[in-house]
This record gives structure tokens, sequence and C-alpha cells, in this order.
């Protein structure tokens, strides 16, 4: 029985002689034996027909062998060979089967009168297993290749992300970076201002310590007219002097000093975890 697969190419060659394969002699198989389980040309089957102990062996055309079966053509509860097909259960039967679970039934049948009638339709089933595999493989490199993209889509997102954080760790380094450099110099010229005025400070005060000094030690010693004198001129040096202490405390010294942020930085530091919105859409259907 030749079968015809739509869409596939299908050659099945010709089994080769088994024994004389053994003799590395290359010969068509023309049966096969169930019993040796063993395709033999024509000359190597005769031994069947010569040795007493081979005469019950079945040897079967070898087109027509089960070997390739694999255990298929057992009944799976009694492991025996199937025999039978029961067309009002639709259930292929080994001998047991059909006696057990059958024997009521009309249209127990021997396989091979179900086997002549599906033969036609054989190929066709073939056909279509054999699209449905195809299908099937064709969703599974097309799963693969989604799957391949969705991992590639993942690394260039999270490639943005780390281009992104260096970005903004740049934009912090050169914040940070000018911030001390003018704080430096703030710093220096405050610490230039207040030396300047410290000095005026102490200058003020060792000059009223001397004027103090001298009128503790003059003005009890001198008479009503030279303390007149000296009255006046202390007067004139402490209205020089408390000139020179407005200005000392007219002149303070002030500064300011502060970073502020854009507003939507602000807003972006109080977001917390939500200041990116991550959206994950997984959508799996099982239907090929």
């Amino acid at each position: 029985m030749s079968l015809y697969v739509p869409g596939r190419r299908v050659s099945r060659p010709s089994e080769l002689c088994e024994t004389c394969e053994k003799k590395e002699i290359r010969t068509n198989a023309t049966v096969y034996c169930e019993m040796c389980d063993e395709f033999q040309c024509e000359a190597c089957s005769k031994a069947h027909q010569l040795y007493s102990i081979m005469e019950n062996h079945t040897l079967v055309k070898a087109s027509e062998n089960r070997r390739h079966l694999v255990g298929l053509n057992l009944c799976d509860e009694h492991e025996q060979e199937i025999r039978f097909f029961c067309e009002e259960d639709d259930e292929l039967c080994c001998g047991t089967c059909a006696f057990l679970n059958h024997r009521n039934c009309a249209t127990v049948e021997d396989i091979d009168v179900y086997a002549r009638m599906a033969s036609q339709s054989t190929g066709h089933l073939i056909g279509t297993i054999c699209e449905i595999q195809d299908t099937a493989m064709s969703r599974k490199i097309q799963l693969e290749e989604q799957a391949k993209n969705l991992q590639s889509h993942v690394e260039t997102e999270l490639g943005r992300i780390d281009e992104l954080q260096t970005k903004v760790d740049e934009l912090f380094g050169d914040m940070l970076q000018n911030v001390v450099k003018n704080g430096k110099e703030v710093s220096e010229e405050i610490k230039s201002a207040v030396t300047a005025r410290q000095s005026d400070c102490r200058t003020l005060y060792a000059d009223i310590e001397v004027l103090v000094n001298i009128a503790d030690n003059v003005l009890n010693k001198i008479s009503l007219e030279s303390m007149f004198i000296v009255q006046n001129i202390l007067a004139d040096i402490y209205n020089m002097r408390s000139a020179k202490l407005k200005d000392i405390r007219s002149d303070m010294v002030s500064f300011n000093f502060d970073v502020s942020f854009e507003e939507k930085l602000l807003e972006f530091q109080n977001s917390g975890n939500d200041f990116a919105n991550l959206k994950v859409l997984v959508k799996i259907s099982t239907k090929l």
C-alpha cells in the first residue's frame, strides 16, 4: 500500500536481508520473519523449509512487516496483538478484549476488513497530522522569536535606565562641584571681610582703653582749668571714636548661601518609587 502525504515526500527504501548483511552482502529482503524478527531474502528464507524447528515461524512480505509498529499493535490492557476492530465502540481490540468487552457488539470484525476500507483515508489522516506538526513547529519558532525579541526589548529598556542614571549622576556631580567651588569662594570672601572688621574693632578697643587710662590718671591730679581742657579733648576724641563705632555697628557682615532645586526635581523626589511607570502586559493564548 502506498501512502501519499500532501505537502511531504516520503521515500521508503527497500529493506535489506539481515542474514546477508552479516556476510557483508547487500541483498533486498523479500520476507520478514516475526519469530526471528529479521528481514530475509528469498534464498535465506528457505532455511524455514529445511529446519523443522523453524516450521512454525510466520513469514510475511517484507513490505507488510510490523516491526516498525514498535509495540503499537499490542493491546495496552492485555499486551496481546490487536486483531479486531469494533465499529460500534470505535475501539481496537485484541482477542481477549473482543471476547470480554465486545461479544454483544454486532460490528466486531477482523482488523483486515476495516484496514482495506480505511486504506484510502490513511494518507489524508497522516497528511492532517503532518499539518498539525508543521503548525506546532511554526508556532514554536514564532514563540522563540517572540521570546528573543522580548529579551532584546527588556535589555534595551535596562540600557535606557542605565543611560538616564548616568546622565543624572553627571548632572548632580557637576552641581556638587559648583557648590563646593562657590562655597570656598564665599568662605574666603567672608573670612577676609570678618578679619578686616575684627582688626578695626581691636584698634578701636585699644584706643578707648588708652583714653580711659589717661582719664583715670590725670583727671584727679590737675586743676579745674586743666581738667576742662582735658575734658574737651576727650570729648573730641570720643566723638571721633563714636563715629568709628557707628561705622562698625552698621557695617556688619551678612551672607546667604542656599541651593535651590527646580520644582520638577522636587516633585520627582517626592514621587518615591513611583517616579517611573512600569507597564507589563502579558496575554497568553493556547490556540494554535
